[in-house]
C-alpha cells in the first residue's frame, strides 16, 4: 500500500481542489440564474408592454369612468384580453385594473364568464400590494413575484396605459405567469454548471483515490469501469431517452427549443462519459478480454443508424445503407465493443456532414481479407496534412475545432484501438470541404 503520508499529500489539494471545482460551478450557476432571472423578466415585461401599446387608450379611459360590464367598450377590451391569451399559452391571467379612491377594481379579464377565474367588472382586487398601487401615481411598470393572491402564486407583469392627453395613469395591463414556469427557468439556467461541476469534482475525486491506491491500479480500474457503467450509462440512457420522447410531443416552440437543449447536453455528456469510460478499460488488464462471439453485421449496423437517427434528422441528416448490405453477414467479434467503434465513427459522420445531405454505410466482404464497412459523408473533410494525427488520441482537426463542434477528440483513438484488438484496422480517406469516408476492416 501506499505510505499513509503519500496518501495525506494527495488528499489536501484534492480537497482543495474539489471545493474550488464546486465553488466555481455554483457561482456560475447563480450567475446563470441571475441572467435567467433577468431574461424572464425582462422579455416578459417587453411582450406586456407590447400589449399596452396595442390596447385603445381611449376607450380603455373610457371603460375606466364607468366600470360595468354593459358599458359599449367592455366586450372590446375583454375580446382583445382573450384573444391575447390565447396566442400566448404561457400566459395564465390577462387583465385590465385601475384605481379610484385607493381601491383597485377589475375592468376586464381574459377569462371566460363562467370561469371560476373570472373578475367581474369592478370587482375589488383585495390582494394588491403597495407597490402595485403605486403604479397609478408614478407611471413605472412593475414586475411581481413570486408573489400570492386567491388565484395563486404568480410572477406577475404590471405595465401602465397613460393618457396622452394629462399624463395619468388610465389603467394598469397585468399579466400573470405560473410560479412553476419561472422556476423551471431558473432551474434550467443552474443546473447544467452543477452538474458539469459535480462531474468534474467526482472524476477529480476518482483521480485522486487512484494516485493513492498505485499498488492495486490494476484491480481499482475494474471495478471503477464495472460501477461507472452501472452509474453513468444507465442514467444518462434514461436521460437521453426521456429528452428524446420530448421532443417527439406536441410542446410550445420555446418549450421544443428547451428540450433540443437538454438533450444536445445529454449526449454531449453521454459521448464524454462513454469516451472516458472506454479509456479507462483500454488502460485496464480487463480491455484485454474480448467477448467474441458471432453476430450478425447488418442487424448491429441498423441498431448503431437508428441510435443517431434523431441527432441526424436534427440536421436533415438522412443515414443509408447501401444496397451491398446482405440480409444477415455474421462476423466473430465482441458486440459490445464493436458497436461502440461504429457508433463513434457515425456520430462524427452525423456531427461534420453538411446540413441536408446523406451519409452512406457501406458493405464489402473480401474472402482473403474479410469484412470492409465505410461511412461516407459529405462534411467538412479533414486538411491533408492532419490526417495522420487524428488517431493519435486527444487530437482534432483545426476545421473541427474552427466549426465549433463538440467533441474530446478520443473517438477515433478508441476505436482504432478496439479495432486492433480484434485484428482489424481503421483508416480514412478525405479531402477538406467535400467529405471523409472512413473504413473498418474486421477479419
Amino acid at each position: 500500500m501506499t505510505p499513509k503520508g503519500a496518501d495525506e499529500s494527495v488528499l489536501v489539494p484534492t480537497k482543495f481542489k474539489v471545493l474550488l471545482l464546486l465553488l466555481a460551478g455554483s457561482i456560475i450557476a447563480g450567475f446563470n440564474v441571475y441572467n435567467a432571472d433577468h431574461d424572464f423578466r425582462s422579455i416578459s415585461m417587453s411582450r406586456v408592454a407590447t400589449i399596452a401599446t396595442a390596447l385603445d387608450t381611449n376607450k380603455t379611459k373610457d371603460l375606466a369612468d364607468t366600470v360595468t360590464s354593459s358599458h359599449v367598450n367592455y366586450e372590446y377590451m375583454h375580446t382583445a384580453l382573450s384573444s391575447i391569451k390565447q396566442a400566448n399559452p404561457d400566459f395564465h391571467f390577462v387583465y385590465l385594473m385601475n384605481e379610484k379612491d385607493g381601491v383597485i377594481r377589475f375592468m376586464a379579464d381574459s377569462e371566460q364568464k363562467e370561469s371560476s377565474g373570472y373578475s367581474a367588472p369592478g370587482e375589488v382586487y383585495n390582494d394588491a400590494t403597495p407597490a402595485f398601487k403605486a403604479i397609478f401615481k408614478t407611471g413605472k411598470p412593475l414586475t411581481e413575484g413570486p408573489v400570492t393572491d386567491e388565484y395563486g402564486t404568480w410572477v406577475s407583469m404590471l405595465v401602465p396605459m397613460v393618457s396622452e392627453r394629462d399624463g395619468s395613469v388610465v389603467a394598469v395591463v397585468g399579466v400573470d405567469v405560473p410560479v412553476s414556469s419561472y422556476y423551471t427557468a431558473l432551474v434550467n439556467a443552474g443546473a447544467l454548471p452543477l452538474l458539469a461541476a459535480v462531474t468534474l469534482a467526482i472524476i477529480l475525486a476518482v483521480s485522486d483515490s487512484m494516485r493513492r491506491r498505485r499498488v492495486e491500479a490494476a484491480r481499482f480500474r475494474s471495478e471503477l469501469v464495472s460501477i461507472a457503467s452501472h452509474e453513468l450509462r444507465t442514467p444518462l440512457t434514461g436521460l437521453r431517452w426521456g429528452s428524446e420522447s420530448l421532443i417527439q410531443q406536441n410542446l410550445a416552440k420555446e418549450q421544443m427549443s428547451l428540450a433540443h437543449d437538454i438533450h444536445d447536453s445529454v449526449l454531449r455528456l453521454q459521448e464524454g462519459a462513454e469516451d472516458i469510460l472506454q479509456m479507462a478499460s483500454l488502460q485496464s488488464k480487463h480491455s484485454q478480454q474480448l467477448n467474441i462471439v458471432p453476430n450478425d453485421l447488418t442487424k448491429m449496423m441498423r441498431d448503431v443508424a437508428a441510435n443517431q437517427k434523431l441527432a441526424a434528422s436534427e440536421r436533415g441528416v438522412t443515414i443509408k445503407l447501401s444496397d451491398s448490405w446482405p440480409q444477415s453477414v455474421m462476423a466473430n467479434s465482441d458486440p459490445l465493443r464493436m458497436k461502440r467503434v461504429f457508433n463513434n465513427l457515425l456520430s462524427n459522420s452525423v456531427k461534420y456532414t453538411r446540413p441536408n445531405t446523406e451519409i452512406i454505410i457501406g458493405y464489402h466482404y473480401k474472402k482473403d481479407e474479410g469484412h470492409t464497412i465505410s461511412m461516407t459523408d459529405k462534411g467538412i473533410g479533414i486538411p491533408a496534412s492532419e490526417q495522420d494525427k487524428i488517431f493519435s488520441g486527444f487530437y482534432r482537426a483545426s476545421n473541427a475545432i474552427k466549426a465549433q463542434v463538440n467533441g474530446t477528440g478520443m473517438g477515433l483513438y478508441l476505436s482504432r484501438t478496439i479495432t486492433e484488438q480484434h485484428g482489424g484496422k481503421v483508416w480514412l480517406t478525405s479531402k477538406e470541404g467535400v467529405g471523409t469516408t472512413v473504413f473498418i476492416l474486421l477479419p
